[in-house]
């Protein structure tokens, strides 16, 4: 007995327009869209931070993250997207490895998120320069 080779099936049109096209996965080359957008890493650290404002006003609020290029901070205070300030807070040892190390830096706010419960403003702030200051 002769061993028969099976022809591989044709595709028809028909047979391939009635079945489910399957589930899409994220492509390699998928849009920034769909992946991390962040290039830096970011620090959740939660510390005092100094605020002045450019009419001389001033506040305290809290930092809840910051990378190389921007914080997000809480304050009692509203503060309009655009707005200037410079900002005073203390590095975490976890970044520059020893204690009472400052950073002053010129920030400009990108986004205001006024959902909070406790009556905080939450202020997205990208950092246009800074100065390091050590004590």
């Amino acid at each position: 007995m002769t061993p028969t080779l099976a022809e591989p099936p044709v595709e028809s049109s028909e047979i391939k327009e009635n079945q489910p096209e399957p589930a899409p996965s994220l492509p390699s080359d998928a849009p920034l869209t769909w992946r991390e957008r962040r290039q830096f890493h970011r620090i959740m650290e939660k510390m005092p931070v100094s605020i002045r404002f450019s009419d001389l006003s001033e506040a305290i609020g809290e930092t809840a993250n910051f990378c190389a290029r921007g914080v997000y901070f809480h304050l009692q205070k509203r503060v309009a997207p655009g707005a200037q300030m410079e900002l005073v807070f203390r590095l975490p040892r976890q970044i520059v490895r020893r204690q009472g190390v400052w950073m002053r830096c010129k920030a400009q706010v990108l986004r205001v998120d006024e959902n909070f419960s406790d009556q905080k403003i939450g202020v997205a702030a990208t950092l246009m320069e800074y100065e390091i200051l050590e004590t």
